[in-house]
């Protein structure tokens, strides 16, 4: 295919390219294919993906900086004629060269009657010179001729599948991947999404530990009622079924492959709820006992009446019914063949329904030369023995000799040569000593180990992100290149927000200053601001963790007061970390303090002051078990001094063993640290 890129500015036409099929970049860079001189472009700003049936493009810069007809796409297809939206340019891309036209289609003439041979001028449109007096001359047999493939629609279109009104683009489709290789193998994941990413860094959707993928490798983006695999400038590339791709439409049983990571693709669709009426789309079976997934298919459909007929039987049969393409409204002749078609699979079906259940033979892609009785290849393994004296002399001096190995590695702490060791005798003997015991303690230190180590990989990852992001950034502002400067030096503050690297380079990128260190030393009260409530939030995070849900408050209500230009994100957030802990807080401990209130009116100040205690043991912030401790402690204070006054005017009047009474009723409501506590514990021990 070809394209014509014409680029328009303020209603004039600045350039205009024609290119052929291959990817091509439009920017600022001297290198791009279409130079767009404007700081307000990127130096890669689009790129231009063209095969030979579509035009693909994908947005290289910050997002929602291209528009296409008017509207923010990311990535999509390209119609003859699309207008897009670049800064203060505007780009028409019309398909073929600079000087092609449009060529009109023939006028058909319909025939004066229905039973005559079609005008040698009606076959001109469609049949290429020599074929066109042979069909005309094979119009009237009953051999249905071969269909004839519309250029306006190549196979494999999404025009094939709007031919026909069908209900299938109005089902949900749901499309699974099942990890066949690499980290994850034997995990299935539903799309939910309508974008997903992949690659070694953890802000990637689906996080592969795999050294071969980019931190962001690739993504599978939803694009109507289909799926698109797009590869994000990876090293190492992105494959599908074996061929290095940079975006293509993903259909069911499709291989994709990111480093040593294989995905099977699959779509499951709603065939099972049609109606006669509907359009099949694709019927799949892959025989008995196989997960019954369907493929919306990019070729030609099914007729009604085919699809209705063979999801009649259940699925439990394929039927072999050649594929019945959309008549042409301005072609006689090709109405009068599909036709002919539709009678001839018709008769298929009836006489393929009328015969013997025995006579008929179905056909199952992947099971030619399978012998029905499957009964006769079935092997019964041996029985294991049981007991260690039913094994051979060599035999148990391996099985000996393998508990030895595994106790040796376990004192060497080699968790995983102790467990294949103690695997090995539990394959000839299902106990042997300890061996089961052994095993599972073993395979617990195994496990262990494996977190630890791949948690000290995790940190070591995030020491290479940080170093590359500032790297990055450097470079970028070297370049001139601000914005992506400001962009790694967020990422690396998002690792390290203590990092003053990251921190000078977003000033150096936001003051616009290639070298670090020319930057002023000015404090920027803005980024100091923005450090202050990026302070806050750790701290009411780390509080709501600790279930100190006061301090998460104070926090949070803090932050709320720093005013930041052109930033309001952070009041809803810090509002919800309030809402959040407030809501916690009133689960936990709203009965304690109902209960606590409630002995305080009946005059258990001790009861009262003890439940408040225990709320302020498990969050030493919370006001309102202050505020009731301080009111049970002042009633108390206020027994102990009356109890108090009592024995000290009875041992004036030397009535000692009533003064004792009251000192000690003093000292139930006093504890080490209130006011009467030292006198009352000083007159007991004076008259101990």
């Amino acid at each position: 295919m070809k394209i014509t890129v014409k680029v328009f500015q303020d209603a004039q036409t600045l350039q205009t390219k024609t290119f052929d099929e291959g990817v091509f970049r439009i920017g600022r860079s001297e290198f791009s294919d279409i130079v767009l001189a404007d700081d307000k472009i990127s130096r890669s700003q689009v790129e231009l993906r063209v095969n030979e049936t579509a035009v693909y493009f994908t947005n290289m810069a910050s997002p929602g900086s291209v528009k296409l007809n008017g509207r923010s796409k990311e990535t999509g297809e390209i119609a003859d004629g699309d207008e897009l939206s670049v800064g203060p340019y505007l780009l028409l891309i019309g398909y073929g060269g600079e000087d092609e036209q449009p060529v009109p289609e023939p006028a058909a003439e319909m025939p004066a009657e229905e039973g005559a041979a079609p005008a040698e001028g009606l076959m001109e449109g469609f049949l290429p010179d020599g074929e066109a007096q042979e069909a005309a001359q094979g119009f009237g047999n009953a051999e249905p001729q071969p269909e004839l493939e519309s250029p306006a629609e190549p196979a494999g279109s999404f025009a094939s599948i709007g031919a026909i009104d069908t209900d299938v683009e109005a089902k949900p489709v749901v499309a699974k991947l099942v990890f066949t290789e690499g980290p994850k193998k034997g995990e299935e994941l539903t799309l939910e999404a309508y974008e997903v990413s992949f690659g070694r860094s953890k802000k990637a959707d689906i996080f592969l530990d795999d050294e071969k993928l980019s931190r962001l490798h690739a993504k599978i983006t939803r694009v109507g009622m289909g799926f698109r695999l797009i590869d994000l400038e990876s090293h190492n590339g992105t494959f599908v079924n074996g061929m290095r791709v940079l975006e293509h439409p993903l259909a069911s049983f499709d291989e994709i492959q990111l480093g040593s990571t294989k995905i099977r693709f699959l779509i499951h669709d709603v065939l099972a709820g049609l109606d006669k009426n509907q359009v099949g789309t694709s019927l799949m079976q892959t025989g008995a006992g196989v997960d019954q997934t369907e493929s919306v298919m990019m070729g030609g459909a099914l007729a009604p009446d085919q699809a209705f007929e063979v999801a009649a039987h259940g699925g439990d049969q394929l039927l072999e019914v050649p594929p019945v393409a959309e008549p042409m409204a301005s072609s006689p002749m090709r109405n009068r063949r599909n036709q002919m078609l539709i009678g001839a699979v018709i008769g298929l079906l009836v006489v393929y329904l009328l015969l013997p259940n025995g006579e008929r033979k179905t056909t199952v892609p992947g099971t030619e030369g399978v012998v029905a009785d499957k009964a006769a290849d079935v092997k019964i393994p041996p029985s294991m023995p049981k007991e260690y004296g039913e094994l051979s002399e060599d035999l148990q001096r391996s099985i000996e000799g393998s508990y030895n190995s595994a106790l040796k590695a376990a004192d060497a702490q080699d968790w995983e040569s102790a467990v294949g060791h103690l695997k090995s005798i539990h394959e000839n003997l299902p106990y042997y000593k300890k061996s089961r015991e052994l095993a599972d303690k073993y395979a617990k230190k195994l496990k262990e180990k494996q977190v630890a180590v791949a948690q000290e990989k995790a940190k070591n990852d995030e020491k290479q992100d940080l170093a590359m992001y500032l790297q990055e950034g450097i470079e970028y502002l070297k370049e001139g290149d601000f914005e992506r400067a400001g962009e790694a030096f967020n990422s690396a503050i998002v690792i390290d927000p203590s990092n003053a690297i990251a921190a000078k380079g977003l000033r150096a990128a936001d003051a616009k200053v290639r070298d670090i260190s020319q930057l002023p030393p000015e404090v920027d009260p803005e980024m100091e601001k923005k450090r202050a409530v990026l302070e806050l939030f750790q701290r009411a995070v780390a509080a709501l963790q600790q279930k100190q849900y006061q301090e998460a408050i104070n926090n949070a209500e803090q932050a709320r007061k720093v005013e930041l230009k052109n930033d309001t994100q952070y009041l809803n957030e810090a509002k919800q970390i309030i809402d959040q802990a407030r809501m916690l807080q009133k689960e936990e401990f709203e009965p304690f303090l109902i209960s606590a209130k409630e002995k305080f009116a009946e005059g258990d100040y001790n009861g009262s002051r003890n439940l408040c205690e225990e709320m302020l043991k498990k969050d030493p912030s919370y006001e309102e078990a202050s505020s009731c401790v301080l009111r049970a402690r002042k009633n108390l204070n206020r027994l102990a001094k009356e109890a108090y006054t009592h024995g000290y005017i009875l041992e004036s009047m030397n009535r000692i063993e009533e003064a004792k009474q009251y000192w000690n009723r003093a000292k139930t409501y006093v504890r080490q640290g209130d006011e009467y506590y030292d006198k009352v514990v000083r007159k007991l021990d004076y008259y101990q």
